[in-house]
C-alpha cells in the first residue's frame, strides 16, 4: 500500500512516500498543495499536525475531496505504542512521533531534541520509556524575543560562533548566546544519562546545535516523517 506521510508544523509541511521503504519528498514550496508532484496516487495519507486548525483543514481538503482515506494522528488514540510520563493529553503530536521514531530505530536511553520554530528536549529512559522534556523558545524566537525587548538594534554582520572563543560583536553574542544556552542543556541532560546513550537531534535548525555538541549525537532528518512511518506500519521497526 502507498501512503503519503504529512508533517504540517508551525512553518513548514514536510511530506514523504511510503512503500516499500520512505522517500522523503522534502519541506513544501508556499502555495503548494499536498496531491502536487506526487509519484503516485496514495491509498491513504498519515498526517500529523501541530497548525491550527482552519490551515490543516485548508491542507487536507483536496485530499477529502479526492476520496483518499486521512489519518489524522493523535497521542491519545494512539498512547499505547510508547509509555510515556507526560500528560497524554498535553503532548505534542510531533514530539510523541519524534520519540516514537528514536525508539524503533533502538535509540535510547536518549535525549531527544527537536530545533525548529520551538526547541523540544525530551527523554527516552533505557527502557525507551518517555520520562518528560523541556519545550524553549527556537533559536530565532530567543533571539527576536531579546531584540523586541531591548534597545539594542540589528545589523548585518557575518556571525560565527567557533567552540568556546567568546563572541567580541553584540550580535555575535546573542546569536551565540542562544545556541548556548540549549546546548549547556542538552550537554547536561545527556551527561544524565547511563552509558552508550544518545542525542537524536531532528528539526530545521538542527545542525547549528549539532556542531557545537561534544556528546555522541546523530541527526535524523524529518523525525516526525519517520515516527509516522513506524505508525502507519504498526508499531515495529522503522521504514527506510
Amino acid at each position: 500500500m502507498c501512503r503519503l506521510l504529512v508533517d504540517i508544523g508551525n512553518t513548514n509541511v514536510a511530506c514523504a512516500w511510503m512503500n516499500e521503504g520512505l522517500e522523503l519528498l522534502g519541506v513544501l514550496s508556499t502555495g503548494a498543495g499536498l496531491l502536487d508532484s506526487l509519484p503516485g496516487m496514495p491509498a491513504e495519507v498519515w498526517v500529523a499536525s501541530v497548525a491550527d486548525v482552519v490551515h490543516t483543514a485548508r491542507l487536507l481538503g483536496p485530499l477529502h475531496e479526492a476520496g483518499i482515506p486521512v489519518v489524522e494522528v493523535r497521542v491519545l488514540d494512539h498512547a499505547g505504542f510508547l509509555e510515556t510520563r507526560y500528560h497524554p493529553a498535553q503532548l505534542g503530536v510531533d514530539r510523541w512521533l519524534g520519540l516514537l521514531a528514536c525508539r524503533a530505530r533502538g535509540r535510547y536511553p536518549a535525549v531527544v531534541v527537536d530545533v525548529g520554530t520551538a526547541t523540544t528536549v525530551d527523554l527516552l529512559d533505557s527502557e525507551g520509556i518517555h520520562q518528560g522534556g523541556y519545550i524553549l523558545p527556537g533559536l530565532d524566537m530567543m533571539r527576536s524575543a531579546l531584540l523586541a525587548g531591548t534597545a539594542i538594534r540589528m545589523y548585518e554582520a557575518p556571525i560565527v560562533c567557533a567552540g568556546d572563543t567568546l563572541p567580541v560583536d553584540t550580535m555575535g553574542a546573542i546569536h551565540c548566546g542562544a545556541i548556548q544556552v540549549q546546548v549547556a542543556l542538552i550537554e547536561k541532560l545527556s551527561a544524565s544519562q547511563p552509558p552508550g546513550g544518545w542525542v537524536v537531534l531532528g528539526g530545521g535548525m538542527a545542525s547549528m546545535i549539532a556542531a557545537h555538541l561534544r556528546c555522541r549525537r546523530e541527526t535524523m532528518e524529518h523525525m516526525v516523517l519517520h515516527g509516522l512511518a513506524v505508525l502507519a506500519k504498526g508499531g515495529g521497526a522503522c521504514v527506510g
